[in-house]
């Protein structure tokens, strides 16, 4: 397998799956948002600050197509990654994807007590519950395009590499 890539919503789960899977697989690990904050030379929450929304989503667009060329690696994409242009077709074609799926309940919960401020989403619980709704219905369309959907809440990295080897 050249490379596989994990898609959901923030929160997820993407990230710390990503670099367990890339170990057991003895592959390098790709996170999506470091490489763009490496790139840029600013963080995430600077960039959209400084830039605007439209252009981060133009610049992740450009850096998934980057990663999308490293072979032999596992890639974490951002939630809203697959959802600009074509990028989930370019992530189906180009890789073995796997959607990390999670209610809005337990979304909501991951984040609401994250230690990490993600630069995206409202401070409040109420407004956060009404935008992991709103998106997550949204983004599902794009993240089911996946070769592999699994259950987010209770994932098991050594079941997820005995079934894709």
């Amino acid at each position: 397998m050249e490379r596989v890539v994990l898609v959901g919503f923030a929160g997820a789960g993407k990230s710390t799956l990503g670099k367990s899977l890339a170990k057991l697989m003895d592959c390098q690990f790709i996170d999506l948002d470091r490489y763009i904050e490496d790139k840029a030379g600013l963080s995430i929450g600077d960039f959209i600050f400084q830039f605007g929304e439209q252009s981060f989503r133009k610049l992740e667009y450009a850096c998934l197509q980057d990663v999308l060329k490293i072979k032999d690696c596992v890639i974490a994409t951002g939630g809203g990654s697959p959802c600009y242009e074509d990028a989930m077709q370019l992530i189906v074609k180009n890789s073995l994807s796997i959607y990390l799926r999670l209610s809005v309940a337990s979304l909501f919960d991951r984040l609401i007590h994250a230690k990490k401020k993600r630069p995206l989403l409202p401070d409040n619980e109420e407004d956060l519950k009404k935008y992991i709704d709103f998106n997550l219905k949204k983004r599902e369309p794009f993240y089911s395009r996946s070769s592999l959907i699994v259950k987010g809440e209770n994932i098991n990295v050594k079941q997820i590499f005995d079934q894709i080897n």
